[in-house]
């Protein structure tokens, strides 16, 4: 047994390790938005989602918005009436 354990620490202490080399045209990474703009864009998605999984299932955030520009499509209304 101590001999099974020598060799397998043996060979485990001789093999080599292998390590990736560095990528190739590693650029640094320059963001679009400042750090404010961040954090702004996360709390309101953040509060958004607090909304959507509240106890009403976001129906008074819904409703609380102002509506879209789009207007009502009423179902049998043809699309270009004449």
């Amino acid at each position: 047994m101590n001999r099974t354990l020598v060799a397998a620490i043996a060979l485990v202490a001789a093999s080599s390790a292998f390590a990736e080399s560095p990528l190739a045209g590693n650029t640094q990474f320059t963001g679009a938005k400042s750090r404010a703009e961040v954090t702004a864009e996360y709390l309101r998605s953040r509060d958004a989602t607090t909304a959507f999984t509240g106890e009403d299932s976001g129906s008074a955030y819904l409703s609380a918005r102002a509506p879209g520009v789009a207007a009502p499509v009423v179902a049998g209304q043809p699309v270009n009436a004449q």
